[in-house]
């Protein structure tokens, strides 16, 4: 009985320092066909304004805005714009996102520079350093120089 009551206890104190992180989380809403978003107390805090939009992670949120498209802060302006070329999917993690251009697959970091040059069939994000790739002969990690790390078999 005691081994079940500490279970329970730190299971719910590991739960806690994610209540904390989601507290400073924004969250996208849509008015009148307008993106925008709202904190945890439902205030507005970035005003809809925006055709599309995504997530905040690590501080930033995909946005689209008449021809631009990129990513914002928490402030609403936008701290990274893309070429047309290149396409966006996903949030960032790590400091990092993927990308894709002429159907490959790259990554980008926050100041928008491609680091990782598309040449993948298809890119995860960073979790620990590493990230999931698909090559045209299977999967493998690389690290965040884009070095292969381990390909699977």
């Amino acid at each position: 009985m005691k081994q079940i009551f500490l279970l329970s206890i730190i299971s719910i104190l590991s739960f806690i320092p994610c209540l904390a992180q989601e507290s400073n989380s924004l969250f996208p809403i849509i008015v009148k066909g307008k993106w925008g978003f709202i904190n945890q107390k439902g205030e507005i805090t970035i005003e809809p304004q925006f055709d599309g939009a995504g997530k905040f992670k690590d501080g930033l949120a995909v946005a689209s805005k008449g021809k631009m498209v990129g990513y914002i802060n928490g402030n609403g302006r936008f701290v990274i714009q893309t070429p047309p070329e290149i396409n966006l999917f996903g949030m960032f993690s790590e400091g990092f996102v993927p990308i894709s251009q002429n159907n490959k697959y790259g990554y980008i970091n926050k100041k928008g520079e491609v680091v990782i040059l598309p040449q993948y069939i298809y890119a995860g994000n960073f979790l620990n350093g590493i990230a999931r790739i698909r090559m045209k002969d299977g999967f493998g990690f690389i690290n965040e120089s884009g070095t292969l790390v381990d390909k699977a078999v």
